[in-house]
């Protein structure tokens, strides 16, 4: 099975393809979230590199959130396109499980990233006998609030995601290790093997907060 997956929740632009679980390729580019410019390119780039076509292509995973809101739009709407061209399937892959997904070292696993300032949408996993286990959903949570939950396991969490750099500012010393994993079209590819694939009109963005234009609206609404 071949998987296709873009990721653009972030500050950079990825695609990977990979074959029954094994990553054959992938290409990355810090747009600065300038995804609608890099990503087609990248992806034509890498398919030419393996002498692959988008009508080869099983199943066409994307990055669904949480995440940049432009960016995660822009990710989900080139899936669709793919998928709805070539009539394949589609899986709709969490952020946080993607960065989590790239961590293989065994133990538990903080994934996080940043929403606002202090603020982070985060998840724990846990890394066992070679499978990634969730332990707990997605959330929005405070650094503090985070760094209380990983004082609940035993041992040092692994952290992952955008978010990682800041909270290790603020997080005791022993409690944290950085793993440099972010989430990344490379990972949410090997994930998507372990995925329900549905149609393409079903894969749609996960925000978990208001826009800046949606919380300005409700602001206006309420004086």
């Amino acid at each position: 099975m071949l998987i296709l997956a873009l990721d653009t929740s972030g500050k950079r632009a990825s695609c990977a393809v990979a074959r029954d679980g094994v990553l054959i390729n992938e290409k990355s580019q810090d747009t600065n979230l300038s995804h609608s410019r890099a990503l087609l390119p990248l992806c034509e780039q890498m398919l030419r590199e393996e002498g692959l076509t988008l009508s080869d292509i099983d199943v066409f995973a994307a990055t669904v959130g949480p995440g940049s809101f432009t960016g995660l739009r822009i990710g989900i709407a080139a899936v669709k396109g793919f998928a709805l061209m070539s009539s394949k399937p589609c899986a709709a892959v969490p952020t946080l499980l993607s960065a989590a997904m790239g961590v293989t070292v065994s133990g538990v696993i903080c994934a996080a990233v940043k929403a606002r300032p202090n603020e982070y949408f985060c998840a724990f996993f846990e890394r066992a006998g070679g499978r990634l286990v969730r332990l707990s959903e997605d959330a929005v949570l405070s650094g503090e609030q985070i760094i209380e939950e990983a004082k609940s396991f035993e041992g040092v969490v692994r952290l992952c995601g955008e978010g990682s750099k800041e909270l290790l500012n603020i997080a005791p010393d022993d409690l944290f290790v950085d793993t440099q994993q972010q989430q990344s079209a490379a990972n949410s590819a090997l994930a998507a093997f372990c995925l329900e694939h549905i149609p393409c009109h079903q894969i749609n963005p996960v925000y978990m907060k208001d826009s800046q234009a949606e919380r300005m609206k409700k602001e206006k609404e309420a004086k």
